[in-house]
């Protein structure tokens, strides 16, 4: 007879228990016809090897919550990041800057020039090649009722944490046909960017990679959101408007400056022997001060403070992801106090057709040009450029 165990095969099927032995490792599992599963020793509290691995305990739910709010988060923050970093980006630049021969005026006449003409710029200006590494070129301008007032180019040199800045005289002779008053601060009231770049690049040899234009009430708002500047005011300051309102009124002497008596301080030039080359100097040591201070005050809450002044008040071809980029930058890498440099061209001052000008003295400008703000490996030099001196101007456009 077949028997299962001890128990005849016959009595197996009058059961009411059908019996199946599941083997495993460590216990045998007893389930009932009817899918009960029958207690095994550890769970009725015997003392099973596995006793405390069966019963682990669950996390709580306010554990998990918090588990996936940091999931999402960091999923978050990694998003961000990639997308900051696609967008705080240095600004694009020039392979090579465009010949003086291909921005050379036609003159009034549009008759065709001899090119051994003494009064004709020379067409020999190749384009040059290479830029130095990391340097980038800004023309910086204060505007004000279609003026350039303040007429800066920059070279930024990321890589040794320079800045230097060489200031153009708004009353220097620009070598250009399109109009009869050739001081380079009209040239935006005219042909607007076009004009500027390329009068600016005829005076200096190459075109700047990028410009800000920022006018009075955005220079305000910038001073005024690094909780202004102390300076030593050189002389009695004092101007009233064309409605008769007194609208700069500062005492010589050292002393804290907010935006609007910057702005005084800036725009002042009566009081100064030279005019408005007096005032360069005093502008270039106020903004020297101001730098100063900027960098200083550079944060995450006063990034976003320029970025909306500059939206709101600044002209520029620079992106808010650039802008950020350079004030990191300069935040990291540029000494406060040894790390900005400013100059003015060399120029002397001069008239034409009754007009006061200052002309550029080519070979102290040049010298100046290179060794400051020049961002290509090969020199500026005559050929690059088109600085006329006053009898030069006199011959070729009189």
């Amino acid at each position: 007879m077949l028997c299962f165990g001890n128990v005849p095969a016959e009595r197996i099927n009058n059961w009411d228990w059908t019996i199946l032995i599941k083997m495993s490792k460590d216990k045998t599992k007893i389930t009932s016809r009817g899918g009960k599963r029958a207690a095994s020793p550890a769970s009725r509290g015997g003392n099973g090897k596995n006793n405390g691995k069966n019963n682990k305990k669950r996390m709580p739910v306010w554990a998990r919550v918090l588990l996936i709010l940091f999931c999402m988060l960091l999923l978050i923050g990694i998003g961000l990041y990639a997308a900051y970093r696609s967008i705080v980006v240095p600004p694009d630049i020039h392979s090579t800057p465009t010949p003086v021969s291909s921005a050379t005026p036609t003159p009034d006449n549009n008759e065709p020039q001899d090119t051994a003409s003494p009064n004709v710029t020379p067409d020999s200006g190749a384009a040059l090649e290479g830029r130095k590494e990391g340097v980038y070129t800004v023309l910086l301008m204060g505007h004000n009722s279609g003026l350039t007032d303040v007429m800066m180019v920059a070279a930024f040199d990321t890589v040794n944490g320079k800045v230097n800045v060489m200031s153009i005289p708004r009353d220097t002779y620009s070598d250009t046909s399109t109009r009869r008053n050739h001081k380079i601060n009209g040239a935006y009231n005219t042909g607007g960017m076009d004009l500027v770049y390329e009068e600016v690049e005829r005076l200096i040899g190459f075109r700047p990679d990028n410009y800000v234009m920022v006018d009075y009430d955005g220079f305000v708002e910038l001073i005024d959101a690094i909780d202004g500047v102390d300076f030593d005011v050189p002389t009695n300051m004092y101007h009233v408007d064309d409605y008769g309102k007194v609208d700069i009124n500062l005492k010589k002497g050292y002393q804290h400056l907010n935006g609007k008596q910057a702005l005084g301080l800036c725009r002042f030039r009566s009081g100064y022997a030279s005019q408005d080359l007096g005032r360069i100097e005093t502008v270039q040591k106020f903004l020297r001060a101001a730098a100063d201070k900027a960098i200083s005050k550079i944060s995450i809450g006063k990034i976003s403070d320029f970025v909306n002044i500059y939206s709101e008040y600044v002209d520029t071809d620079l992106s808010v992801g650039n802008i950020i980029w350079f004030m990191q930058t300069a935040w990291q890498k540029v000494d406060p106090e040894t790390g900005v440099e400013f100059s003015m061209m060399p120029v002397n001052a001069g008239s034409q057709n009754g007009i006061s000008y200052v002309f550029a003295i080519e070979d102290e400008a040049l010298e100046m040009i290179n060794s400051t703000i020049n961002p290509y490996t090969d020199d500026i030099t005559a050929d690059d450029v088109s600085m006329l001196s006053q009898s030069e101007a006199r011959n070729k456009y009189n």
